[in-house]
């Protein structure tokens, strides 16, 4: 019987294939896992992901703002502005750098989900498959991490 994926693992794996120059919410990614966490608890997942493991800074709130100032205040923003990514006061531009995956095919056991603002859809069974392949890293629950908690 095939091993299920975590949620956590399937937010580690979404936010690297998010690419340099191009960021993604804590919204979109539960919507892309089927809800199975809340944006908050995306949060928390990306924050508990083994560091240097994931582009954690590419992950920013629904009003395209950053996150994580209380605990390094600038260092998403230089991060994001580093890979192009451009900010008009404090807030991204979503309608031009927020990333729009491409739908994998999808097999008729997997459910759909749609995306807002996408009109293709994604198969969430999908991305177990993916996790599955990439290596087995597990959260260190016991090591403080830096990173503050989302806003969303």
């Amino acid at each position: 019987m095939p091993r299920e994926t975590g949620p956590f693992q399937l937010v580690w794996a979404l936010v690297r294939r998010v690419p340099r120059g191009r960021v993604t919410t804590y919204g979109q990614l539960s919507q892309l896992i089927g809800g199975r966490l809340s944006p908050l608890a995306v949060g928390w997942a990306v924050r508990a992901a083994p560091e240097g493991s994931i582009p954690w800074h590419r992950v920013i709130n629904a009003r395209g703002g950053v996150s994580t100032d209380a605990d390094h205040p600038g260092l998403q923003r230089a991060l994001l502005e580093a890979e192009g990514v451009r900010f008009s006061g404090a807030a991204v531009d979503l309608a031009k750098y927020q990333w729009r995956p491409r739908a994998r095919a999808a097999r008729r056991s997997e459910s759909a989900v749609a995306i807002p603002g996408n009109r293709l859809p994604v198969a969430v069974s999908a991305w177990s498959s993916v996790v599955s392949r990439q290596s087995s890293a597990k959260p260190n629950r016991g090591r403080k991490n830096s990173r503050s908690r989302p806003d969303d």
